[in-house]
Formats: structure tokens, C-alpha cells, sequence
């Protein structure tokens, strides 16, 4: 079920080629640790990566600790 859930995710990129997720506030400091580029976006942040294997174990690692958000 995580899987299905980020590969609907990362279906498609942003203009700029960017993989784009949406996390909680929360997840700042373990994001920061993984060198993800972090965007504030008001009340969640938003997780720009070029590497689609990083953004799915990053999607798949928010999804485990609950810190996956919907914008």
C-alpha cells in the first residue's frame, strides 16, 4: 500500500524536472539530515528532488513515520 501511494506521488515532475512532496513541519530536521532541498510553504513544507529513487525512499520514509502532507 506505501508503494502504490508514492508512485501515484511520483508520477509526474514540476516544470524544472523537480520530484515535489508535500511534508509536515515536523519532518524538517530528519529531512534536513537526508540534504533534500526543503522549501516553507506555510503550514507544510515542501521537498523538491531531482533523483526519483532518493524522492521514493523519501516518500516512503514520511509515509512510515506519518509525516507525509497533503497541500
Amino acid at each position: 500500500m506505501r508503494g502504490d501511494a508514492c508512485v501515484d506521488l511520483l508520477r509526474r515532475r514540476d516544470p524544472q524536472g523537480y520530484y515535489v512532496l508535500a511534508a509536515k513541519r515536523e519532518a524538517l530536521e530528519l529531512l534536513e539530515k537526508l540534504g533534500v532541498s526543503v522549501e516553507d510553504a506555510g503550514s507544510f513544507l515542501l521537498v523538491r528532488v531531482r533523483s526519483r529513487s532518493l524522492a521514493q525512499r523519501v516518500c516512503e520514509m514520511l509515509l512510515r513515520k506519518g509525516l507525509l502532507s497533503s497541500p
